[in-house]
């Protein structure tokens, strides 16, 4: 039969006399914390890092703000579901098949200043190495490509700004393209000019022409897991050890 009367001094008075129980409950709970972790194995991570820069000569008055843009323009491109599925297909050929499901789970981009850090995780650390410099190496390809269509874009803009002041201009210019007499040959090519900057600027992501990448380092295999769960079970089941102790003595005491 149990009692709801509660004595906070015979508790304590139980506590201190029956101490040697609580710590074996706190024993035994570490214990099979630390067992159960066995079921989560370490996790190791691999890095590989991005260099982004800017041509200040192209872009001489530059705010922040448009800086902090243009490098983070470099993030969506490697984040890109274009890229992760080219990783998993570069992944697959070299015997690292990885679902695409797992890509949010595993990888990660971090921006330090104008750093890109490409993390991936996972439980075998080769792996994970290897997968990290896949996705640097396609990154870095697709910035590339991209970056390219940017330079083109911003020639064609030069080329269209040049047709347009001969559209307009009375007198004719220096300029070769306005060697054109005929207005409708004028107009046919500054709309092929137009159409070949719109499929520019289509494939060059959004990146600045002014921008400029390279890979600062390639991933080594981790030596060590970046997470442990051992240590945290162990703790868990510590403190449900503690709790399981006291509320014992606790019905023992009120306990006739």
């Amino acid at each position: 039969m149990y009692t709801n009367a509660f004595s906070s001094r015979e508790f304590v008075e139980k506590l201190i006399h029956l101490w040697w129980v609580v710590f074996i409950t706190i024993v035994i709970g570490g214990l099979a914390g630390a067992a159960l972790s066995y079921i989560s194995p370490p996790r190791y991570e691999a890095q590989a890092n991005i260099s982004t820069s800017i041509d200040y000569t192209i872009l001489p008055e530059l705010e922040d703000y448009e800086e902090d843009r243009i490098i983070n323009e470099a993030g969506w491109v490697m984040l890109s579901d274009e890229v992760l599925l080219e990783v998993q297909t570069r992944a697959k050929i070299e015997g690292v098949p990885i679902p695409f499901e797992d890509f949010s789970k595993r990888f990660s981009a971090d921006r330090i200043d104008d750093l890109w850090a490409l993390r991936v995780t996972g439980e075998d650390p080769q792996e994970a190495c290897t997968l990290a410099n896949i996705w640097a190496d396609i990154s870095y390809q697709n910035l590339t490509a991209a970056h390219a269509y940017a330079l083109e874009a911003k020639a064609i803009r030069v080329v269209i700004a040049a047709l347009e002041s001969c559209q307009t201009s009375v007198e004719g210019s220096a300029l070769a393209l306005c060697e054109m007499a005929d207005m409708d040959a004028l107009q046919s090519e500054l709309n092929a000019q137009t159409a070949a900057l719109e499929e520019a600027l289509s494939l060059s992501q959004g990146l600045n022409p002014a921008s400029n990448y390279s890979i600062n380092s390639y991933a080594l295999v981790p030596l060590k897991p970046s997470f442990q769960s051992r240590g945290v079970m162990a703790f868990l089941g510590m403190l449900l050890g503690l709790i399981a102790g006291l509320v014992g003595l606790w019905f023992a005491g009120n306990k006739e």
